[in-house]
């Protein structure tokens, strides 16, 4: 190879000029040179990558989110700690990478997950906007646009992190946790800035919603196609001897309801009208545990759904408690487009008037449709270039209560189920399952 024939210096000097963790773990594979000088420099090197990887205007927010533990683990800070990290995070100083290799590789694995949620992010809204790009460049966020997204994500995570346990406690404290959670952090912020938030947790919640829809297929078929099921006309039930509770080894048939006791809220006739809440749950253990989520075999995924989802809205009950004052939004008149800790043209073209300072955010409120399409993100070229966009928005902004109440008026997996008697054991065996999650200490 080439580059082996380098000096040591330059070589060095090239690893450091790499863009992503990914290229500098392919190129130390592919030579053994580089790999050692790699090794004798590990946490430089990674440092240099990071830095390129983020971007300087996001090593702040990157460090910032992992001054706290995920909100998925068990051992967690306390208020005081809470307190202090987002004291560093907001006084104004500019948080710097840390030196030690296992912070660095825990930035690497943030950098993987925010990274591949803005790219998932980015082509999503392409789809649902009907938008055809010009040139192969336009496939992809630009600079501004990838910086945006980033620091939409990594606040998510922070905000995450720092108040998932207080908008979902085991044990309620004394106060208003939602109001403690605005004056803490949202008001510390630009309503633009928490419109990336929003934004960000909107994503999460879509593709937290397309797992909770393939587990409850899975759950479907896994009863409906098993031998031992038995299907009964509507409004019948089986023999009373193949219900008899005295049949031994828990054989006897039982009906597939009270899916709600199971922990299986989410799938219940009654549950699902509760289906938003516990989904923005799910969504608020952050980036991590939604990967870990998605990555997951269904026979895992419903049993972490079983385990982990709650009740509450998590950031849109912390925006209940903003200012209910209108903001005036003006445009401008010369819209800079290059600097990235400005609100983006979408932002102002694109602000219901009606809405307040920061907009509301409950599952049936009119900015979940804006949100799936990235407004805040943007830069001003491609808002420019998007046709029809002006015709899309203002039926955005109706499309998402349409689209939730789709969701409750459509068949539960209750009722899907409702002419299916199963023995008692296989609903213990497939509600319950027996495989094995992680401890909550892992790191996804």
């Amino acid at each position: 190879m080439v580059l082996d024939d380098l000096a040591p210096e330059l070589l060095l000097l090239i690893l450091c000029q790499i863009d992503t963790p990914k290229d500098l773990h392919s190129l130390i594979s592919a030579s053994p040179h580089c790999y050692r000088l790699f090794a004798s420099s590990q946490e430089h090197v990674i440092s240099c990558v990071l830095r390129n990887a983020f971007r300087i205007e996001n090593i702040h927010h990157a460090v910032g989110a992992l001054s706290l533990p995920a909100a998925h683990k068990r051992i967690r800070p306390n208020n005081a700690e809470i307190t202090s990290a987002l004291d560093r995070y907001f006084d104004g100083d500019t948080l710097d990478l840390p030196e030690d290799k296992a912070s660095l590789v825990a930035l690497c694995r943030l950098y993987h997950r925010v990274n591949q949620y803005t790219s998932d992010y980015f082509q999503h809204s392409l789809y649902v906007l009907g938008y055809v790009p010009n040139c192969a460049a336009d496939f992809y966020p630009s600079i501004r646009e990838r910086t945006r997204f980033y620091r939409g994500f990594l606040r998510l995570e922070l905000f995450c992190r720092a108040f998932y346990d207080r908008a979902y406690p085991d044990d309620p404290e004394p106060g208003n946790s939602k109001q403690i959670q605005f004056d803490d952090f949202i008001s510390r912020l630009e309503p633009w800035e928490v419109e990336e938030i929003s934004c960000a947790l909107c994503y999460l919640v879509f593709v937290v919603e397309g797992v909770v829809d393939a587990v409850e297929d899975y759950l479907y078929k896994a009863l409906l196609t098993n031998p031992a099921a038995y299907i009964v006309p509507p409004g019948e039930a089986p023999p009373m001897a193949l219900t008899n509770t005295d049949i031994p080894d828990e054989g006897y048939l039982v009906y597939c309801d009270g899916l709600e006791r199971e922990g299986l809220e989410l799938f219940s006739e009654s549950g699902r009208y509760l289906a938003p809440e516990r989904i923005i749950s799910l969504a608020a253990l952050g980036l991590g545990f939604v990967h870990h989520l998605v990555k997951s075999d269904n026979d895992k995924r419903y049993l972490i759904i079983q385990r982990r989802s709650k009740r509450g809205l998590f950031l849109p009950d912390t925006l209940d408690s903003a200012p209910s004052t209108d903001a005036e939004i003006r445009t401008p008149d010369k819209f800079n487009n290059i600097r990235v800790d400005r609100p983006n043209l979408g932002w102002f073209w694109f602000k219901a008037r009606e809405q307040h300072i920061y907009s509301g955010w409950h599952p049936t409120y009119d900015n979940w449709r804006l949100r799936e399409r990235a407004f805040v993100f943007w830069d001003p070229r491609r808002i420019r270039n998007l046709k029809g966009l002006y015709a899309q928005f203002p039926n955005a902004r109706k499309g998402r209560v349409d689209g939730v109440y789709a969701r409750w008026s459509r068949s539960s997996l209750e009722e899907r189920l409702s002419n299916i008697w199963v023995p008692k054991i296989l609903m213990n065996e497939i509600l319950h399952g027996s495989a094995e999650l992680p401890l909550d200490e892992e790191d996804y």
